[in-house]
């Protein structure tokens, strides 16, 4: 049966998760241990938050999938419709035919409705990018700290520290979705909720949010589906699966509902009409398979090279992970799986990196982060510096230009977005952002190393010999 990790301990050595499942917290300390988690993700919360709305798009022309999504929550929040056939130019945006003559956004409801309170107070009568910008960097932010409390439920402090904050600046989620109003911030948000409540088995409050993020992705009903077939799995009995399900169908009804309203048909898919669930074909799924790994343009290992110690580790953690946290990474390839089959790999243009991975990413995070650890192990440190400073210094290489997305029609497998912005922007600029990058995971490790050192002095311990644990055992 999925038990929920206990929580570690705040007086064993933060290297030794184990040895703090060994020890017993009195009430009073568990609590205070809780809300010490707490006020870290909060700072977490802050910390990205500043740098997520500093890189922000604010003013810079915008995807044209996220204008229009913004477009529609302000429409919405401002003149009250759906129907944007009264803005002077609906053609820039993507829209299609509503009912009774309507001009509608095809963007999913989720993002739409994500921005709707930023826009009714501060939208205006002329359109701004700025809310729907400060909606995006806040979203995403809130999700990293929702990963940090997640990643604590199943290692300790600075392993999930360190976890959190790579998904924070070496993944795309500070170029897609900390940026722009795209769907993926939101899903990320209510997913991560999902998983912490997952992990402590709260399985109607885990549905709700698992429900909630079909709103911004309706193929994530996928991972719904894997949590539920998992925790029946798990669990040995029909209860748990039934209440997430159960608590998962109002997330799947207002999509219905709003499609129905917005489009005149209750359909899944609302305003797309190129997707089928007939899917790409064998042939192009497995094309988009490599692509989404290794294409320059969009591969997950080419701007993420830090996840290869993952690849190395992942035998390993597999092994030994909690079945909870088996569950989500299954979950999470799930998704990718049907996203695959479903639709080009490449996720259009004005966009750096990749974006379609993003959730599948976040849920099989508590297991990729295990991985890593165990990947780092065996190559060494040094390697694993090094990896994790390359990814970082990949994003921050753009994620101060203002316009630092990839063109329009480009082709994945022979554009790269860094060359790209730098023969635009300048070289110079996109240099600089990357040694900034560069810098700060070099201060991250020289205070890991400080941090580790003051640990062991006050551990009485010599040079060259092992730290213990309460338990005696090495760390």
């Amino acid at each position: 049966m999925l038990t929920a990790p206990t929580e570690p301990s705040p007086f064993a050595d933060d290297q030794s998760p184990a040895g703090d499942r060994q020890m017993e917290l009195s009430g009073a300390r568990r609590g205070g241990h809780l809300r010490s988690i707490s006020a870290q993700a909060a700072l977490i919360f802050a910390g990205l938050a500043a740098v997520y709305l500093a890189t922000a798009n604010y003013h810079a022309a915008p995807s044209r999938d996220t204008l229009t999504a913004a477009v529609a929550s302000w429409a919405l929040a401002t003149h009250h419709t759906v129907n944007l056939s009264f803005l002077t130019m609906p053609h820039i945006l993507w829209t299609v035919p509503g009912p009774h003559g309507t001009l509608v956004s095809n963007r999913f409801p989720g993002a739409v409705l994500l921005a709707l309170p930023a826009y009714a107070l501060g939208g205006g009568s002329h359109f701004s990018l700025v809310p729907a910008a400060v909606v995006s960097a806040l979203t995403a932010a809130g999700a990293c700290a929702l990963l940090y409390l997640v990643l604590r439920r199943v290692t300790d402090t600075h392993t999930s520290l360190a976890g959190t904050l790579l998904f924070a600046f070496a993944t795309s989620n500070w170029t897609v979705s900390a940026r722009e109003l795209w769907q993926h911030g939101g899903s990320e948000l209510v997913l991560a909720a999902g998983m912490l409540a997952f992990l402590t088995r709260r399985w109607a409050l885990s549905g709700l949010a698992f429900g909630a993020a079909v709103l911004f992705r309706p193929h994530l009903g996928v991972a719904c589906l894997v949590v539920a077939g998992g925790l029946l799995w798990a669990e040995r009995r029909w209860r748990p699966a039934v209440v997430f399900l159960l608590a998962a169908l109002p997330g799947a009804a207002l999509l219905l509902v709003w499609n129905g309203m917005v489009y005149g048909r209750v359909t899944v898919t609302g305003g797309y009409s190129d997707v089928s669930a007939g899917g790409v074909g064998p042939g192009d799924f497995l094309l988009n398979l490599a692509g989404s790994l290794v294409s320059p343009e969009r591969g997950l290992l080419v701007y993420t090279p830090v996840l290869l110690l993952a690849a190395l580790g992942l035998p390993a953690a597999w092994r030994t992970a909690p079945p909870a946290v088996r569950i989500l990474a299954l979950a999470g390839v799930g998704y990718l799986a049907s996203q695959l089959w479903l639709i080009r790999f490449s996720g259009g243009d004005g966009f750096f990196g990749y974006r379609t991975p993003l959730e599948a990413l976040l849920l099989a995070a508590p297991l990729l982060v295990l991985a890593g650890r165990a990947g780092a192990a065996r190559t060494g440190p040094a390697l694993a510096w090094a990896l994790a400073a390359a990814s970082v210094a990949i994003f921050s290489s753009t994620a101060f230009v203002p316009g630092g997305t990839s063109g329009a029609d480009v082709n994945p497998w022979t554009h790269w977005s860094p060359a790209m912005v730098a023969g635009e922007y300048g070289l110079g600029r996109v240099v600089i952002g990357a040694l900034f990058g560069l810098a700060a995971v070099l201060l991250a490790g020289l205070v890991a190393a400080r941090s580790r050192a003051e640990r062991r002095q006050a551990s009485g311990l010599l040079p060259g010999l092992p730290a213990l644990d309460r338990g005696g055992a090495p760390v």
